[in-house]
């Protein structure tokens, strides 16, 4: 009211201006305050350690969305301890999201919470009772899903094709991710369709890799299917070592395992469904619900060979297997 009083002998328009100048600068703190404060959307990342070249190509998607860790998004990690811990800990640190890779650990954290929004980057959403559907996939869960499951059958001919003489064909998995049962009812059923004797090899754990290997040399296999999930590729390298050793060719799901050692993968791009999830993050982020959001699935699958294994391993890939080929790893 003072700064009114002294206007008295002014021009009332000057005076005016005078007094909305006053005003605006009197305003502008506390909207510099207010926008300081703004929240921002902290997003767990379970399983998955911070530098994982897995989780690059999300990282890299978001950038591209726009998101800058430290300014306008916040990652929290949890990559020790249970998957059941590990989804504690997030929960525990309050995160707006939670970013989880593989079906096992998808699992875990769906226990842990049913209204948490949750992105997943996944093999069998279905197959393993993740959702309900790829269109409708209910509750809290949203993302990308392999499938892995129907490629199951080709995996198995193209082994047979590069390695004519196969006859008893080990198949490695993770006995405790849901799903891998299913597709390992799919390899069987494929087997006996080429006259081929399926031989299970379920591990729990990467120390259960050594003695599944040696497992296979007792019953005498002559090649191995490798099931993915996050297990088989986490475990990556000793997988590779070990049919190294035992010279078994192996086909595998994913290019991580053929640059590891695998004789040849036929599957999808991770780096793909990595950059897919993102914009799943960025849609949850602003407020659509993980239940509206239809899971997608890869509609290309890429097929890599690796040609030092297969000098290793002394196999001829024949001309119609090489006009199929991707890429190689050399």
């Amino acid at each position: 009211m003072t700064l009114v009083r002294n206007c008295r002998n002014l021009q009332v328009v000057p005076c005016l201006a005078v007094f909305a100048l006053a005003c605006a600068l009197w305003l502008a703190p506390t909207g510099a305050k207010a926008q300081q404060t703004q929240k921002v959307p902290r997003v767990g990342v379970h399983w998955l350690s911070p530098g994982s070249v897995f989780l690059s190509p999300m990282l890299q998607r978001l950038r591209e969305l726009g998101y800058v860790d430290g300014k306008n998004i916040h990652f929290e990690y949890a990559d020790k301890g249970t998957f059941e811990q590990q989804a504690a800990e997030l929960l525990e640190k309050q995160v707006d999201l939670i970013f989880v890779v593989s079906d096992q650990p998808a699992r875990a954290v769906l226990r842990a919470t049913k209204s948490k929004p949750l992105v997943m980057v996944a093999c069998d959403a279905v197959a393993s009772g993740l959702i309900e559907s790829l269109a409708r996939p209910g509750a809290n869960l949203t993302g990308v899903s392999c499938n892995s499951t129907e490629l199951a059958a080709k995996r198995l001919q193209m082994l047979q094709e590069i390695v004519p003489r196969l006859s008893r064909v080990a198949v490695l998995y993770n006995r405790d991710a849901p799903g891998k049962e299913v597709e390992l009812r799919l390899t069987q059923t494929a087997a006996q369709q080429l006259g081929i004797t399926i031989l299970p090899q379920g591990i729990a754990s990467g120390a259960d890799v050594e003695l599944a290997f040696a497992a296979m040399q007792s019953d005498r296999a002559d090649g191995v299917i490798v099931l993915g999930d996050g297990l088989t590729v986490d475990r990556r390298q000793p997988i590779a070592d070990q049919g190294a050793r035992y010279k078994l060719p192996m086909a595998c799901a994913f290019r991580a395992n053929v640059v590891a050692g695998c004789l040849f993968s036929y599957g999808p791009n991770l780096s793909e469904m990595y950059r897919l999830s993102a914009d799943y993050v960025d849609k949850v982020l602003k407020g659509a619900k993980p239940a509206d959001l239809p899971v997608q699935e890869p509609t290309r699958f890429e097929f890599i060979l690796n040609l030092k294994t297969v000098k290793a391993l002394g196999v001829a890939i024949p001309q119609t297997v090489r006009l199929r080929v991707d890429d190689v790893v050399e």
